[in-house]
């Protein structure tokens, strides 16, 4: 970064928009780092570079590097935590499949979206951590909330030997895996798992070997 680009991130007021971009793309790059190394062997220094800003207006956004990591999380967990409320809203007792299978949806393409955070949380769920409490104190409480339509969906003859738990464990499993393992994907299948249409085809297997229907035939 040149000498004049730091004078103008670290002096006077940045617009609103401007500062907001600045988190953004240090989110983006945390993420990224956080996922390639783990949180112990990341430092903050690696992720300004990774985003090319200063170290200094790194720690003015977000402080610590565990304020950074849990940020990072946030940012992902809260923007599936809207999309399957907003679905959540919509469900009636004559939709009650249709909006848990869109939820599921949801999960999976946040989980394309997003790989580094699975690849972030496999580095904590090696071992229990405030780190890893962090993570169930987000999800937690979507997942509660699911857990009636789940409840629905099972009395209309679906998903019968699963818990609404067991049931999160195996989505994430078929799910969110085979994108946070993206080159052993690659290699096994010789395809693109994260390209659009490859995210695609596998939310729709995923979804069609849950519930039973053959490919093709969803409602």
């Amino acid at each position: 970064m040149s000498q004049a680009r730091r004078r103008t991130s670290k002096v006077g007021k940045k617009p609103a928009d401007v500062a907001e971009q600045t988190k953004r793309n240090i989110l983006k790059a945390g993420l990224e780092c956080f996922a390639a190394a783990g949180y112990n062997s990341t430092s903050l220094r690696e992720i300004a570079l990774q985003a090319d800003i200063s170290h200094g207006l790194l720690r003015y956004h977000f402080g610590s590097k565990d304020d950074l990591w849990r940020a990072c999380v946030a940012f992902v967990t809260d923007q599936v935590a809207d999309s399957q409320l907003s679905v959540l809203d919509q469900v009636t007792p004559e939709n009650a499949l249709e909006s848990f299978e869109a939820i599921v949806r949801v999960f999976i393409e946040s989980s394309a979206q997003y790989p580094t955070l699975w690849r972030m949380l496999a580095f904590e769920a090696l071992k229990d951590s405030d780190r890893l409490d962090h993570v169930f104190q987000l999800v937690w409480p979507i997942h509660a909330k699911i857990a009636p339509l789940f409840k629905v969906v099972q009395r209309q003859g679906h998903l019968p030997n699963f818990t609404n738990e067991s049931f999160f464990l195996f989505v994430v499993s078929l799910g969110a895996l085979p994108f946070a393992l993206a080159p052993f994907s690659n290699r096994l299948c010789a395809t693109d798992i994260l390209s659009k249409e490859q995210r695609e085809n596998h939310a729709n297997l995923v979804i069609d070997t849950l519930f039973g229907r053959p490919e093709g035939h969803r409602t």
